[in-house]
C-alpha cells in the first residue's frame, strides 16, 4: 500500500515539545525537571525485571484487533500495520469483499477468526433480526450457512478459526435461550466438521470473562464432546484482571482436551485503543502475557474506518498506537517479571541488538506516584554493561490522538551494583506508559544486514520494502519462504522485469519500476555511522546490459545521506564502489535510514547488488 513520506514519516519525525512534568532519578542520582500538580499519590511501587530468566521468544500475543481495515482492505497501509507485528484479527465471517479478506489471508496471522453469526444477519443488523438459528427446533437454515462458510475458506489454511457466535450471554445478541444457543452451536460445530474435521472452531465468545454462562457451556460440550479447539470469552470493561479471568477459566476446564484461551476482544476503559489509556493498555499486554493466553485482541471503537481500533485517528498514530510498537519492539526472548501493586510490564533481551526493554503500566487504581523498575542479574545481560554502569533510555508514551513518536524523557549512565540497577521515575503520570531501553552506551550499538537478515518485517531493526515513485511512498515486500527472500510481489510472472524487485540478506534486486528499499528503523536518539561490510557491486552485465544500477541512503523525509544532495551513486554492471568513511546522521526514535537500489536503462537484467550495510551509534 502507497504512503506518502510527507504523511507517514513526516509524522514519525516531528518533534513534540511537552512540558517536562517527571523527574526521574537513575540508580539514586537526581535528574531536575517540573514537578506535576498536585494529585493522587502514592507510595513507590516496584516492577523487578530478572534478567538471568528465559521465557521464551517473543510471540505478541495480545497484538490482534477486530476488524482493523476499511471495507475494501486498502486502509491503513502497510507501514502503519508492519510494525505492529499484529497476530490477530477477528471479523465477519462473510467478509467485505475479496480484496479485504486478501488482506488478511495474505498477512500470515497466527489467528484469522472469522464471525460466524455476520452470515445469518447483516453486519450490524442488530436488533433488526426477526428469526434465530433453531427456532421452533429448526436448524436447518442455520446449519446450511455453517456449511457455506465452512467450504468458502476450507483451503485457506490453519490459520482461520471459526467463532460460532458473538457473546451469546448478552440478550442483545442473543434473545433467545441459553438451550436454543446450545442446540446452534451444536448445529454448526457438526456442519463444520462435516466440511473440515480438522476445522479450528472457537466458542463460546461470552461477554464478561467466564461467567455464569460460560461454565454452562463447558459443562455442555463436556457432556456432548463438541469441545471447540480454543475456548475464548471476552473481557469488556473495569473491573476484570485477565489473570484472574484465565485462572478461573482454567479451572472450569479441568479435565477438557482444548488447545488453549483466546481472549478475542478486550477493554481496559473504552472500546477503543485511543480512549485506553496508554498506561493501560500497556498493563492489559503485560497481563496477557502473564496469563499465557493464545492470543488477545482489543475491542473496537471504529470497526471497519481504517483505524486498528482508533489506534490511529485521522491518520495520526496515538500513544495506544505507540505502546503496541514498543511491545512488537521487544525481540530475542522474554525476561520474567515480578508484577508491583498497581505496575506491571513486558521485558526482553537480545543479545543481537546489546537491549534490555521493558514496556510498563499501571492497572486500576493507577495514579500518579513513583515507580521502580529494577533490574536484576544483569550479568546474564552482560551486552548491555559497560564496566559498572549501563546506559538507560526512558521513553514517555501518553494518552493522546496525536503521538509522532514517544518522548524521550531521561538518557543518562546507570551504576550497577551486584548486577542491579534501578531506574526510578518520580511522578510519574497514571495514564502514561513508559518504555524503559539499557543499553551498554548512549552509542555503541551496531547493526548489519546480513546478521540482523530475518524473514519478518521490524526484526532486529531492519524492514523490507520498494517503491515506484523514486520513494515518494514506500510499501512492505512480502517474504518468500521458497527462496528466503523478500519480494515486491508486483507479479507472478517471471519474464516480467518487476518480478525481481527483491532483498536478500547481503543483496537487493530492482524491478524495473521498482526500487529495492532495505530499511534500518532507529528505537533511540543519538548519531549513527553508517557503513558497509565490504564494497557495493554489481554482478556482470549479461544479455547487454552493462547499465547497472544506482543507490542511494536516503533519511525518510529529510532527504540523502549519501550521496550529497539529491543524487545517486552509479555502480555499472562488474563493477564496485567502496562505500565512504564517516558517513554519520542524528536520529530519533522512528527515524527510518532507507537503502536504495535502483535500476539504470531499458533493462534490469543482472542488477543484482551486494550491499551489506551497517549502522552503529557513535
Amino acid at each position: 500500500m502507497e504512503q506518502r513520506y510527507a504523511t507517514l514519516h513526516g509524522q514519525r519525525r516531528r518533534v513534540i515539545l511537552r512540558i517536562a512534568t517527571l523527574a526521574f532519578v537513575l540508580a539514586g542520582v537526581g535528574a531536575s525537571g517540573a514537578g506535576r500538580p498536585a494529585g493522587a499519590h502514592a507510595a513507590t511501587d516496584t516492577l523487578v525485571v530478572d534478567a538471568s530468566g528465559n521465557n521464551g521468544a517473543p510471540t505478541y500475543r495480545a497484538n490482534g484487533f477486530l476488524c482493523p481495515f476499511t471495507g475494501d482492505g486498502a486502509q491503513p497501509p502497510d507501514s502503519l500495520v508492519s510494525p505492529l507485528k499484529i497476530r490477530e484479527i477477528r471479523c465477519n465471517g462473510d467478509g467485505y469483499g475479496s480484496a479485504y479478506d486478501n488482506r488478511e489471508t495474505g498477512m500470515n496471522l497466527a489467528h484469522h477468526i472469522l464471525e460466524l453469526q455476520s452470515n445469518w444477519d447483516d453486519p450490524h443488523g442488530f436488533p433488526n433480526v426477526t428469526s434465530w438459528p433453531c427456532d421452533n427446533n429448526d436448524c436447518g437454515a442455520w446449519r446450511t450457512t455453517c456449511t457455506t462458510v465452512a467450504n468458502q475458506y476450507k483451503n485457506s489454511g490453519p490459520s482461520i478459526e471459526y467463532d460460532i457466535w458473538n457473546e451469546p450471554d448478552s440478550s442483545f445478541y442473543w434473545p433467545r435461550s441459553e438451550g436454543q444457543w446450545f442446540q446452534a452451536y451444536d448445529a454448526c460445530y457438526d456442519a463444520i466438521r462435516a466440511v473440515n474435521p480438522n476445522a479450528v472452531i472457537i466458542g463460546p465468545s461470552t461477554t464478561g470473562g467466564p461467567d455464569t454462562f460460560f461454565g454452562d457451556f463447558v459443562a455442555h460440550v463436556k457432556s456432548n464432546g463438541r469441545i471447540p479447539t480454543y475456548v475464548d470469552f471476552h473481557i469488556l470493561g473495569n473491573g476484570h484482571d485477565p489473570v484472574a479471568d484465565v485462572n478461573t477459566a482454567r479451572g472450569l476446564l479441568s479435565g477438557v482436551n482444548y488447545a488453549g484461551i483466546e481472549v478475542p476482544e478486550f477493554d481496559y476503559q473504552n472500546f477503543s485503543v485511543n480512549n485506553e489509556a496508554a498506561s493501560g493498555l500497556a498493563w492489559d499486554l503485560a497481563r496477557f502475557e502473564r496469563a499465557g493466553v493464545t492470543s488477545a485482541g482489543h475491542a473496537c471503537g471504529n470497526c471497519f474506518g481504517g483505524t486498528l481500533d482508533d489506534a490511529l485517528v485521522n491518520g495520526n498514530t496515538t500513544g495506544g498506537w505507540w505502546v503496541y510498537h514498543r511491545y512488537a519492539d521487544i525481540t530475542g526472548h522474554l525476561l520474567p517479571v515480578t508484577a508491583g501493586t498497581s505496575l506491571d510490564g513486558v521485558a526482553g533481551a537480545d543479545a543481537t541488538t546489546h537491549q534490555v526493554r521493558v514496556l510498563v503500566g499501571q492497572g486500576y487504581n493507577a495514579t500518579t506516584g513513583s515507580m521502580v523498575v529494577r533490574l536484576t542479574n544483569l550479568n546474564n545481560a552482560s551486552y548491555v554493561l559497560n564496566g559498572a554502569q549501563t546506559y538507560v533510555t526512558v521513553e514517555d508514551i501518553p494518552k493522546s490522538d496525536n503521538v509522532s513518536a514517544p518522548t524521550i524523557i531521561q538518557s543518562g549512565y546507570v551504576s550497577v551494583s551486584n548486577n542491579e540497577a534501578d531506574v526510578t521515575i518520580n511522578g510519574s503520570n497514571a495514564s502514561d506508559a513508559y518504555n524503559i531501553i539499557l543499553s551498554p552506551t548512549s552509542g555503541g550499538s551496531s547493526y548489519q544486514a546480513s546478521s540482523g537478515f530475518s524473514s519478518t518485517q521490524n526484526q532486529n531493526q531492519w524492514d523490507y520494502y520498494y517503491s515506484t515513485n523514486n520513494e515518494g511512498g514506500i510499501s512492505a515486500m512480502t517474504w518468500d519462504s521458497g527462496n528466503s527472500r523478500w519480494t515486491a510481489g508486483l507479479t507472478s510472472d517471471p519474464s516480467n522485469p518487476d518480478y525481481y524487485c527483491l532483498i536478500g540478506s547481503n543483496w537487493q534486486h530492482p524491478g524495473l519500476t521498482c526500487d529495492s528499499v532495505r530499511i534500518w528503523a532507529a528505537q533511540k536518539a543519538g548519531t549513527v555511522t553508517i557503513g558497509a561490510n565490504g564494497p557495493i557491486s554489481v554482478v556482470p552485465g549479461c544479455n547487454g546490459n552493462t547499465s547497472g544500477v544506482q543507490v542511494r541512503v536516503y533519511l525518510g523525509g529529510t532527504g540523502n545521506v549519501w550521496p550529497s544532495g539529491s543524487g545517486w551513486q552509479h555502480i555499472a554492471n562488474g563493477s564496485s564502489v567502496s562505500f565512504p568513511s564517516g558517513v554519520s546522521v542524528n536520529v530519533g526514535p522512528g527515524y527510518d535510514i532507507e537503502f536504495v537500489v535502483q535500476h539504470v536503462g531499458s533493462s534490469n537484467a543482472c542488477d543484482s547488488t551486494t550491499w551489506d550495510p551497517t549502522v552503529t551509534y557513535n
